[in-house]
């Protein structure tokens, strides 16, 4: 998950708008004499289905044990895209989170028990380095 996240940030690179003197980065482009946001949310479900070899099924991502019982799966991811404002005094830095709900069947001696879900959240931040 967190090589997922951390590539849509670096897709969000060359649309970061570059305030070194002013101390702040932001998803905005200059048109027409303003700015306007542009975030780029990425393809994260791709990245983790190519990063831990997915398969998808109505709403779920899953990966298949060699003996074809589902390991794990996953489902209910959400992005959300924190953008610094230009010019307002937001000194934060240009970051993306992520939730996604990891369930994984648990057995113990042969004896099958309730999945394990839990939440799994990352994080990653642009930050200019100069």
């Amino acid at each position: 998950m967190q090589e997922a996240i951390i590539s849509t940030i670096n897709d969000n690179y060359a649309d970061v708008y570059h305030a070194v003197r002013e101390g702040y980065a932001a998803g905005d482009q200059p048109t027409d004499g303003s700015f306007e946001e542009s975030l780029n949310y990425g393809d994260i479900y791709g990245r983790l289905d190519g990063l831990l070899g997915l398969q998808e099924d109505g709403g779920y991502h899953y990966k298949i044990s060699s003996d074809r019982a589902i390991e794990f799966r996953i489902t209910g991811l959400q992005v959300y895209i924190h953008n610094a404002g230009l010019a307002s005094g937001d000194t934060s830095s240009f970051e993306a989170e992520t939730t996604v709900r990891l369930e994984v069947s648990v057995s113990f001696f042969q004896e099958v028990l309730p999945d394990m879900k839990i939440t799994v959240r990352s994080k990653a931040a642009y930050t200019p380095k100069f």
